[in-house]
């Protein structure tokens, strides 16, 4: 901007060519479709999934011809959901009391502990742009 102040998009504009928007092929787009309840794919490695969901994963592992890994071990298990939640490591008594825990809702314990803490909603709301 110069000493005049702004210019006047009279006498400045381009013009912008006119779009058209296929409609029909907008509703194609994922978002646009209706709810629905596919099955589960079949999958090679009938052992490996232990939900629907991982079958699905598992498809598209296997069309990639990738294999998937071997389960986290439990002190990797909650380092994992402490940064993916929190954006901060486990403290050392949080890691001992996890890995003293045997319960089979151990993990489930530590996922609802880290949502109910401040530093969860920190984390994520630090990603409004409000």
């Amino acid at each position: 901007m110069g000493p005049h102040g702004a210019p006047d998009p009279r006498h400045t504009a381009t013009s912008i060519p006119r779009r058209t928007i296929d409609v029909a092929k907008a509703r194609e787009f994922w978002s646009f479709r209706p709810v629905t309840n596919p099955a589960p794919p079949d999958v090679q490695n009938a052992e490996w999934p232990l939900s629907d969901i991982d079958r699905f994963i598992l498809a598209k592992l296997e069309q990639a011809k990738l294999k998937p890994v071997a389960p986290a071990d439990k002190r990797t298990l909650i380092r994992r959901a402490t940064y993916d939640l929190t954006g901060l490591p486990p403290s050392p008594k949080d890691i001992d009391a996890f890995l003293a825990d045997e319960s089979p809702q151990a993990f489930s314990r530590v996922v609802d502990r880290l949502l109910d803490s401040p530093q969860y909603g920190e984390r994520w709301g630090s990603h409004c742009s409000c």
